[in-house]
């Protein structure tokens, strides 16, 4: 997850991080590659991109957003 961190310039990414992508609320739990790992709620973790579409919450205030308008 470092390099997603320091890549992306994101330094608030960690397991835990809340994210919402195409209107689903997930939980980071880790990543893979330059891919992050977001568990959606049915304990199978999906590969996302960590700029694709998806916006950034910590304790609950969004912090990054790169969803796109409809």
């Amino acid at each position: 997850m470092d390099y997603i961190r320091n890549a992306y310039k994101m330094p608030f990414l960690r397991p835990g991080t809340e994210v919402e992508y195409l209107g689903r609320r997930g939980v980071i739990t880790g990543a893979k590659g330059g891919y992050l790992l977001v568990d959606f709620g049915d304990g199978k973790p999906t590969a996302q991109h960590p700029e694709y579409n998806v916006a950034y919450f910590v304790d609950g205030e969004l912090v990054k957003d790169f969803r796109q308008a409809d």
